[in-house]
């Protein structure tokens, strides 16, 4: 039943949601940083079916399973703090998030020994920017701020993030590299083949990449 409500008591009903919001966006943050360490932490070598190789993310899947349910809250952002500083990458073909072997293999939790040295390396990774820059494959630390959290991403971070998310500057790159391997390995055939669709790869990546930071 609607009770009317004085000023002091709607300036409390105020303070309770900031409040809650706050604690919420804090467990929120938890989750992420747990979701890293657990992926840091898994040695995907021999994770799969009979020690066959495992490139699932799940504990990020999880994350953005949920958060899609929850109003109020920035899935774009948070995908882009995902993409920027965890250990993952996106399938494409599935939208989900799986073990960049890159980065996991960087900081290598899974080759030490104990839980006290893996979370102690972690932690070295969260607070210390020229390790997070490190492990993620870049020269940067200066963008790689302490347990920077994903709603408090400032412009440069955003931008970074948003290029990794999808990037036509990337996918060229990509294709350059192919075109001269396989040049070098005398497959002329397909280096023609990849010349002919580059351009129209590179410009379906801007699209998409408009798209994305509309």
């Amino acid at each position: 039943m609607f009770k009317p409500m004085n000023e002091v008591d709607f300036t409390a009903q105020l303070n309770a949601i900031v409040i809650g919001h706050k604690a919420t966006r804090g467990l929120v943050q938890e989750a992420l940083c747990q979701a890293c360490y657990a992926t840091f932490a898994a040695d995907y070598r021999t994770a799969g079916t009979d020690g066959s190789p495992n490139y699932d993310a799940p504990y990020f899947n999880a994350i953005m399973d949920v958060m899609e349910q929850v109003r109020g809250f920035d899935i774009d952002a948070m995908a882009r703090w995902i993409v920027a500083f965890a250990p993952v990458q996106v399938d494409k073909s599935t939208g989900h998030f799986t073990i960049n072997k890159q980065k996991v293999d960087a900081l290598a939790l899974y080759l030490l020994p104990d839980e006290t040295s893996r979370t102690n390396s972690f932690w070295a990774w969260m607070i210390t920017p020229a390790v997070k820059a490190k492990a993620l494959g870049s020269a940067d630390d200066k963008l790689y701020a302490p347990i920077l959290a994903w709603f408090e991403l400032d412009g440069n971070t955003k931008a970074r993030a948003k290029a990794e998310f999808i990037s036509s500057d990337s996918i060229k790159k990509r294709i350059d590299n192919l075109i001269k391997e396989c040049v070098k390995a005398g497959l002329d055939t397909s280096a023609e083949l990849l010349s002919k669709v580059e351009s129209e790869v590179v410009a379906a990546a801007k699209i998409a990449e408009a798209k994305h930071t509309a």
